[in-house]
């Protein structure tokens, strides 16, 4: 198995690997038809390779597996050091050495986060994938948060009828300081991926949240890891 960054052009022949992936992240989204999903997933893929942030593992001629980084301005911005995500880690079907594959994945990944001066590397990854979950392991990350992803059909879904105690509005700028409040009084003793993670300052996650609202009292939204 050989580990190469991959050049953008050649990112738009991993249909093939990206649709026999089983854990993707849209899997559950059942409105979206399967090559939907693959499309949304390709496209990331490709924007990464776009940054030179995508390392593809071939076994001859063919790619059977992929990992891409993702910088996060933001968020570095609040803690105050380098920090990135890995958006995807891929890896084929093959029988018995899927887990030697991540392992080669991971190894190359890691590297190039340290070329970049990256000092916090976070991940998102099924919980069906075991697998992938061991390998992560193996590597010193720690599990912080688990995540659960509620769909609702508008067309479909039919709400129950619930008893009205306040009056729902948009927002308006008056509504700041008091959401602000809320906000602290809220996040003060709230157990998120970031609070429990020991390698970030508690002074940090006080200030994500904070700023966070900010923006979303500005409608201005950052991605986050």
């Amino acid at each position: 198995m050989k580990l190469d960054a991959l050049p953008a052009f050649d990112a738009h022949g991993l249909e093939p690997l990206v649709s026999a992936y089983p854990y993707s992240d849209y899997r559950h989204y059942r409105t979206l038809p399967k090559e939907v999903q693959i499309r949304i997933l390709v496209s990331e893929i490709e924007r990464a390779a776009e940054q030179g942030r995508l390392l593809a593992l071939r076994g001859g001629d063919q790619v059977i597996g992929l990992v891409t980084l993702s910088h996060l301005p933001w968020d570095s911005s609040i803690f105050g050091l380098p920090m990135a995500k890995i958006g995807h880690l891929i890896a084929g079907p093959a029988q018995g050495a899927r887990s030697r594959m991540l392992d080669r994945l991971l190894d190359g990944l890691i590297e190039l986060a340290r070329t970049e001066g990256i000092k916090h590397l976070s991940t998102r990854v099924d919980c069906a994938d075991v697998e992938a979950i061991q390998c992560l392991e193996r590597w010193g990350f720690q599990l912080m948060e688990c995540l659960v992803t509620y769909v609702f059909r508008p067309n479909r879904d039919i709400l129950p009828s619930i008893k009205t105690l306040y009056h729902v509005r948009p927002y308006t700028p008056a509504d700041r300081e008091a959401l602000l409040a809320i906000s602290e009084r809220m996040y003060a003793h709230h157990q998120s991926r970031f609070s429990v993670d020991p390698s970030l300052p508690p002074a940090g996650v006080e200030k994500f949240y904070r700023e966070w609202l900010k923006n979303a009292c500005r409608a201005r939204w950052q991605t986050t890891s």
